[in-house]
């Protein structure tokens, strides 16, 4: 799990801005709200890791129980999600 502090209240105001889903997305991260979609979109603008999810999007900075199904999204979406880079 990240030792890093948690997101301040404006991080987290932007973050809620840049995470609306269209509506019925599936959520994947429920400590930060992240829909599924959102993951996806993170990868397609090249994050390839774990590490590089959790900077874009916070998904998997919170408890990181969903990390599992962050790392199935990887691996649809690019092959890769063996790698994770945990820090």
């Amino acid at each position: 799990m990240s030792t890093r502090g948690a997101p301040s209240r404006v991080s987290l105001e932007y973050m809620n801005q840049q995470r609306k889903g269209r509506e019925g997305d599936r959520v994947v991260c429920f400590c930060y709200n992240v829909p599924e979609q959102v993951i996806v979109d993170a990868i397609r603008a090249g994050c390839t890791s774990l590490m590089d999810i959790r900077r874009e999007t916070y998904a998997s900075t919170g408890c990181a129980g969903c990390s599992e199904e962050v790392k199935k999204l990887l691996k649809k979406h690019v092959g890769r999600g063996d790698q994770t880079n945990h820090g």
